[in-house]
């Protein structure tokens, strides 16, 4: 079928479905004192991290939502939540030096030392439901992650080669099957992932240049995992691993005058990553990765992209980020305080590519906008990426045109 024969299909009918209308938004966490966010639930609603009452006060727990506010949790529990569950339900995290976890209905509980000799302990991560949970035990002899349940307790991970050897558990997929983190090997400390069948294994293609590698974040699947990886020279670069493809992406980043790039943690479908970068030698700026972008400050993005007005704010780092790539979180400097402060930003949804036109509605004249993109070779209208404009990407259009906007 030509172009032509397509441009000339005569449209008698279509849909008329509204376009997502959310904006972009800014949320200022604050509570006396210094506060730091450190993990988000699925859906972005629940943000969880460390507080201080006062700029001299106590380290605390704290949850956020935009319906109830920041939330101080404890006594008991001091130092910092580090994560939250995926249905924003059981916070995990660190208080006094030993894991703990914390519900509504149930409080504080320890999850005590790994081992007598790796006594102190910090939870890193949970699944969606919180039943499993991993985290570092360190002491007197090299670290190792270790999984918790409430039916076996605190479990130890091993190393690469057996139970002694050396190891960290960062993340763990949303049914609680796939943990990722890293491992020593001869030659350093390597990104791995960790299964009850196969133990350890280093990701495939991780490159051996570099002494020391981690894997920090999972998506949910598994499918994609992100980390930082350390060269001779001691340069730090982020990187994305693919499961099924077993590719090894570093994700560089050529923004003027930035140092090591940080990543914190990715979205489900490994289109969004965010983290930090070391900037005009001062303090870090939070950043935000897509592939059609490379890495950008989120401060840029916010306000050029999403019209947000940042005067006021200097974001210094992106902690976590929800599961579709929305709601970012991290730490950042408010005019008016003495100190380091939270924000979760919003970014508006990306556009629905059955509103073709952007006008809000879903309707035949969508379809005319997508064809005469489609002529003119508009990048747009290269619906699967390929390079290539052909009926694949007019089916692909159709499709999501049938399908309408949620």
């Amino acid at each position: 079928m030509t172009r032509g024969t397509l441009l000339g299909i005569v449209l008698v009918a279509g849909t008329a479905a509204k376009a997502d209308a959310q904006t972009a938004q800014i949320h200022l966490l604050w509570a006396r004192g210094e506060v730091s966010p450190h993990g988000v639930s699925a859906d972005g609603s629940m943000v969880v991290g460390m507080a201080r009452e006062a700029p001299a006060g106590q380290t605390r727990w704290f949850r956020w939502s935009e319906d109830a506010g920041l939330e101080m949790i404890g006594p008991p529990l001091e130092d910092m939540a580090i994560d939250v569950s995926g249905d924003g339900l059981v916070l995990v995290g660190r208080s006094n030096t030993i894991a703990h976890l914390w519900t509504e209905a149930g409080g504080a509980v320890s999850l005590g030392p790994l081992d007598a000799d790796r006594t102190r302990t910090a939870a890193a991560a949970a699944s969606f439901d919180g039943a499993v949970v991993v985290g570092e035990g360190t002491g007197n002899v090299p670290p190792q992650g270790f999984v918790w349940r409430e039916a076996t307790g605190m479990v130890s991970l091993g190393g690469l080669d057996g139970p002694t050897g050396r190891s960290s558990a960062h993340d763990v997929t949303a049914d609680g099957t796939v943990i990722v983190g890293n491992v020593e090997d001869d030659l350093g400390i390597r990104p791995a992932a960790w299964t009850e069948t196969g133990g350890w294994e280093v990701l495939a293609n991780a490159p051996d240049w570099s002494p020391n590698a981690s894997a920090n974040a999972v998506s949910s699947d598994g499918e994609y995992v992100l980390g930082g990886i350390r060269g001779v020279g001691g340069v730090a670069w982020a990187f994305r691993w693919t499961r099924t493809t077993g590719e090894f992406d570093i994700l560089e980043q050529d923004i003027t005058d930035a140092g090591d790039f940080q990543a914190a943690d990715i979205s489900d479908d490994g289109g969004i990553v965010v983290g930090a970068i070391d900037h005009d030698g001062t303090r870090t700026r939070a950043v935000i990765w897509d592939p059609d972008n490379g890495v950008r400050l989120l401060s840029d993005v916010l306000e050029g992209v999403h019209g947000l007005d940042l005067s006021d704010w200097i974001l210094y780092t992106a902690t976590a980020v929800s599961r579709d790539g929305r709601v970012v979180a991290g730490s950042c400097h408010f005019d008016g305080t003495n100190y380091d402060v939270g924000y979760v930003a919003v970014l508006e949804p990306p556009p629905c590519l059955a509103d073709f036109n952007r006008d809000g509605a879903v309707n035949t004249l969508d379809v005319l906008a997508f064809l005469n993109a489609w002529t003119a070779d508009d990048p747009r209208a290269d619906v699967n990426n390929d390079g290539v404009f052909n009926t694949q990407d007019v089916l692909a259009f159709l499709n999501a045109w049938n399908a309408g906007c949620a």
